[in-house]
């Protein structure tokens, strides 16, 4: 049974494509759809409402912004796996999220947790970096294979200490994600290369399910847009998510303490 729908040309997506750039568009606008009801309305927001009626709503509102948050992630989680494979430098790839976690962390920091230095969190940047470490390892060990005359059953318990090592380093570094995050893109990568990218999504949700809570269950309608994506780049800048991350932080921090304070 062939399970690759993303093969098949259908009518929607002929009328709909989806290149990368606007899975990233989509994917941005979600985060920070969650990132207002994570560091506006459960920062500050439900304690200044507590005096009014209108409490509850808030709490309402809070739900609904988060539920649709869950999307964001996986999103991302499968562009960094499509980024992995297409990049022509992988380790310039993870250098440069690695660069973007250093410069996100006191946004970060400041935005979920009202202080500029907050050692049990760390923003998504270095979950991302890791699994892309992890990813580049594993590659490097396959092209060091016939040269060092390693068996398949080596090369194999090779890549699995790489991947627990990364999952062990974004446990203990408490990244956004964690284990979990890392664990999702390798599953998604390893799920494209196979040609089978809706298999690997739905997988990864069913991770984030089971290893970070129910609510993930929501990010299940991001498979839309992954059945829609058409394998393109499309036009995009390719910084936009590096400055974006950060700078949405610093504005709503700020319009928090301007609001709040």
């Amino acid at each position: 049974m062939d399970f690759d729908f993303f093969k098949k040309e259908t009518y929607i997506r002929k009328k709909i494509p989806m290149p990368a750039s606007y899975l990233k568009y989509i994917a941005i606008i979600i985060m920070l759809i969650d990132h207002i009801g994570a560091a506006l309305l459960e920062r500050e927001v439900w304690f200044f409402y507590q005096k009014f009626d209108s409490y509850e709503m808030v709490l309402e509102i809070d739900e609904v912004l988060r539920s649709i948050g869950r999307i964001a992630f996986p999103l991302f989680a499968f562009m960094i796996a499509e980024g992995a494979i297409h990049t022509r430098n992988i380790k310039k790839y993870a250098v440069r999220l690695f660069i973007f976690g250093v410069i996100s962390e006191i946004p970060f920091d400041l935005a979920f947790f009202d202080k500029p230095f907050y050692f049990d969190s760390n923003n998504v940047f270095f979950t991302l970096a890791i699994a892309v470490a992890v990813i580049m390892l594993q590659s490097e060990l396959e092209k060091i294979q016939y040269e060092k005359m390693l068996s398949y059953q080596e090369v194999m318990i090779g890549k699995m200490l790489i991947l627990g090592a990364g999952i062990l380093a974004a446990y203990f570094l408490n990244t956004d994600y964690s284990a979990c995050g890392v664990l999702v893109i390798y599953v998604m990568y390893s799920a494209i290369l196979l040609g089978q990218k809706e298999i690997g999504y739905i997988v990864g949700v069913v991770l984030l399910i089971l290893m970070c809570g129910e609510i993930e269950k929501w990010s299940i309608f991001g498979i839309i847009f992954i059945y829609l994506y058409n394998g393109e780049r499309g036009k995009q800048n390719k910084y936009l998510f590096y400055i974006f991350y950060p700078g949405h932080l610093i504005l709503l921090t700020l319009i928090r303490f301007f609001l709040f304070k």
